[in-house]
């Protein structure tokens, strides 16, 4: 395992740009799959890096352990085969959510259009009731948050407060929601 790609050599970080995009004119097709900011993509990118260097080197170190101490221990190596399987399948769907991530980042000065970290009014057509919402990566979910990757959060990325978008339910029912208000964050200074 030694010597795998960290987040630079990853096939979506290979530009300069950390193959970032900004939030889609309202005419693209939303993002499909998982939507991360690039610190995300690089928290992830630390998480597949420290699990490979686990694998490489404790698990190595604690098999010569066991071999040291006890031959005839199936056991031991048994409990860190298993470990190992779970850091490896822990290590493939990091990979393959990086793989499939859509990379937003917040447009510089904020700017009008809904992006990661919007705050973002709706208000129902037909009954005229508003929700206010945080527009969040996949997994960064709170209770007044919408995930990018939902129905509604891809209706909405990028589009702009006056906006009326048609939002597809799971079930198939159709919702018509009125872009009221967004606020977006400035970015981060770093």
């Amino acid at each position: 395992m030694a010597g795998r790609a960290a987040l630079a050599d990853h096939p979506l970080m290979s530009t300069p740009e950390l193959a970032t995009t900004h939030a889609p004119a309202p005419s693209a097709n939303p993002p499909c799959g998982p939507v991360l900011t690039p610190a995300a993509a690089r928290s992830i990118a630390a998480e597949i890096t420290r699990l490979r260097a686990l694998m490489d080197e404790e698990f190595t170190s604690r098999r010569r352990e066991i071999q040291d101490v006890d031959r005839g221990d199936g056991d031991a190596h048994l409990a860190i085969g298993e470990d190992e399987v779970v850091v490896r399948a822990r290590i493939a769907h990091l990979d393959a959510l990086l793989s499939q991530a859509t990379i937003v980042d917040h447009q510089a000065g904020g700017g009008d259009a809904v992006t990661l970290g919007s705050l973002v009014t709706l208000e129902d057509a037909a009954t005229g009731r508003r929700n206010t919402y945080t527009l969040v990566a996949w997994n960064d979910g709170g209770p007044a948050s919408v995930s990018a990757a939902s129905p509604v959060g891809q209706a909405i990325m990028g589009r702009s407060a006056g906006e009326t978008v048609t939002i597809v339910l799971p079930n198939g029912r159709e919702r018509r929601m009125l872009i009221a208000e967004v606020q977006t964050p400035a970015p981060p200074l770093l």
